[in-house]
C-alpha cells in the first residue's frame, strides 16, 4: 500500500482490524508513507508484530549502483561524480537528473556506454527537485502540458470524464493522456483501484505525488481558484447541488473551498461532514466539520454562520476525549448563540456542556449548566425538540447518580415535550428525531421504575 499518508481514517481503521483478524497467517503487509507524529501510530495494533523502516538517503556507492542500473551501461566519470553529488542520497531526485539529462541531449548512447556531446556543453541540472519536474513539464508537448496542469487541480488521482470537461481543448485529452502515460508523468488504473475517486473511468494517477504538488503549487493562486471554481460547477452539474455519495460531497466541498465562492465550500463540506458522522466515520467526519470551519473564518463571514460547524467540530472532540478543546468550542458558540439571543441553542449548548463536565467528573458546574438551560427553556416554551433533548439528558444523569424516581419523571416530561413537538408537525426528521428521544427516555424509564418497586409500570 503506498502513500498511507492521504488514506482516509475509515481505510486505516479497516486495514488494523483486518491485520489483528488475520495474526497468525503466513501474510505480509508493506506500507509506505511519510514520516510525521500522525503517520507512526496509524497502524498500531495489538496482536500484529510491526516493523518500522526510516528510509535513510543512500550513501554514494548506492547512488552510483542506481545510477548504472537506470543507465545500463558506462557513463562518463565526471558527470557520474556531478550527478550523484547534486542528487544528495535522493532515489528520485537522481533518477529525475538521468531522466532530464537524456531529454535535453546532454546525455547520449553510444553502443554500450554514455557520452556527453561536446555540443551540449556544461550540463544545467536544476538545484531542486522541484526545477527538475518543472523542468521536465516545460519539454511536454503543449496539448499535455495544458492537460497535466488542469491535472494536478484535481488532485492525485482523477477519471478521464471530468478532465475532459474541464479541458480547454477537450479534442486533445486522449491524446496528451497518452502522452503523459509515456512519459511516466501518469498511469492508467484499474477499476478497483480507482476507490474514492470521482466520476467514470477511465481513471488515472500520478505516478509520483510530488509532481502532481509541484506542478498545483507552480500555478498562480488566481489561476487555481478560478480552475477550482470550474471542477466545483462541473460536479455540481453532474451531481447535482443535494448528491447523497460521501465522496461527491467532499469533492465539492473541497473545490468550491478553494475557489471564488468559499461559503458554497463551508456548506458542501459540512454536509459531507454530516454523512460521514451517519455512517459513523468520525474522524473524517471531524477533518470535514474543521474544513468547513477553516473555510469560513477565511471569507470574513459573521460568527453566526460559523456556530453549527464550530459546535460539530465540539461534538466529536467530546465524544473522542478531548474534553478541553470541547469544552472551549462551545464556550465559543454559547458567546454567539447568547449574542444572537438564539434562546434553543443556548440552551442546547448548555446541555452538552453540562454534560461533558459531568463526564469530567465536575459534577457541581454539570448542574449549574443544566440550571442555566433549563431557566432558558422555561422562557422560550417553542424550543419544544431541545426541551425533549434536554429532559432526557437530565433523566440519565439522575440515574446515573441514583435518583430513580428522579429519572423516571424526566422521563415522563420528555414524553409530554414529544407530543408539544409533534402536534401539528410536518417536519419529517424533526419526527424521526424526537421519537428517537422519546424511545431513549422510555428505556430510562424502564430500568427506572424496577429499581422503585414498579416492575409492572416499567413493562407498560
Amino acid at each position: 500500500m503506498e502513500d498511507a499518508h492521504r488514506a482516509d481514517a475509515a481505510s486505516i481503521e479497516l486495514l488494523r482490524f483486518l491485520m489483528d483478524r488475520l495474526n497468525g497467517r503466513a501474510l505480509m503487509l508493506l506500507v509506505t508513507q511519510r514520516p510525521s507524529a500522525e503517520a507512526a501510530g496509524a497502524f498500531t495494533a495489538a496482536q500484529v508484530a510491526q516493523t518500522t523502516l526510516r528510509l535513510a538517503p543512500l550513501s554514494g556507492a548506492e547512488s552510483e549502483a542506481l545510477l548504472a542500473a537506470l543507465l545500463g551501461g558506462d557513463s562518463p566519470p565526471r558527470l557520474r561524480e556531478l550527478v550523484v553529488a547534486r542528487a544528495g542520497g535522493n532515489p528520485y531526485f537522481l533518477e529525475e537528473i538521468v531522466r532530464g539529462l537524456i531529454d535535453s541531449g546532454a546525455l547520449v548512447r553510444e553502443g554500450e556506454r554514455w557520452i556527453t556531446p561536446e555540443r551540449a556543453g556544461a550540463p544545467d541540472i536544476p538545484l531542486t527537485v522541484q526545477g527538475l519536474i518543472l523542468a521536465r513539464i516545460d519539454r511536454l508537448p503543449r496539448a499535455a502540458r495544458r492537460l497535466v496542469r488542469d491535472a494536478a487541480v484535481l488532485g492525485p488521482g482523477f477519471c478521464a470524464s471530468l478532465l475532459g470537461a474541464i479541458a480547454r481543448e477537450p479534442q486533445r485529452v486522449a491524446g496528451a493522456l497518452d502522452a503523459l502515460c509515456e512519459t511516466e508523468i501518469l498511469r492508467e488504473l484499474a477499476p478497483a483501484e480507482a476507490t474514492g475517486i470521482v466520476g467514470s473511468g477511465p481513471y488515472y494517477r500520478f505516478v509520483q505525488t510530488l509532481v502532481q504538488e509541484v506542478i498545483y503549487q507552480n500555478r498562480l493562486l488566481s489561476r487555481r481558484t478560478e480552475r477550482h471554481g470550474v471542477v466545483a460547477r462541473v460536479l455540481e452539474a453532474t451531481f447535482g447541488d443535494t448528491p447523497e455519495q460521501l465522496e461527491v460531497l467532499t469533492a465539492l466541498g473541497y473545490h468550491y473551498g478553494l475557489s471564488d465562492d468559499r461559503r458554497r465550500g463551508a456548506r458542501y463540506s459540512g454536509l459531507a461532514g454530516d454523512r460521514a458522522r451517519a455512517i459513523y466515520a468520525n474522524a473524517d467526519a471531524l477533518s470535514l466539520y474543521r474544513r468547513a470551519l477553516a473555510t469560513l473564518d477565511g471569507c470574513g463571514v459573521d460568527e453566526r454562520e460559523k456556530q453549527k460547524p464550530r459546535e460539530n467540530v465540539a461534538d466529536l472532540l467530546a465524544a473522542s476525549g478531548a474534553g478541553k478543546e470541547a469544552l472551549e468550542l462551545y464556550e465559543t458558540a454559547l458567546a454567539t448563540a447568547a449574542a444572537g439571543e438564539q434562546r434553543a441553542a443556548q440552551a442546547r449548548i448548555c446541555r452538552k456542556i453540562g454534560l461533558l463536565l459531568w463526564n469530567a467528573g465536575e459534577r457541581d458546574a454539570a448542574r449549574a449548566r443544566c440550571e442555566v438551560g433549563l431557566k432558558l427553556l422555561d422562557v422560550y416554551p417553542l424550543a419544544r425538540v431541545e426541551a425533549a433533548h434536554f429532559y432526557h439528558e437530565m433523566g440519565r444523569l439522575a440515574f446515573r447518580s441514583g435518583e430513580y424516581a428522579e429519572a423516571a419523571d424526566w422521563a415522563d416530561r420528555v414524553i409530554a415535550a414529544a407530543d408539544a413537538a409533534l402536534a401539528g408537525s410536518g417536519d419529517a426528521a424533526a419526527v424521526d428525531e424526537v421519537q428517537a428521544v422519546v424511545s431513549h427516555a422510555q428505556n430510562t424509564r424502564g430500568v427506572a421504575l424496577p429499581r422503585l418497586s414498579r416492575p409492572v409500570d416499567a413493562v407498560r
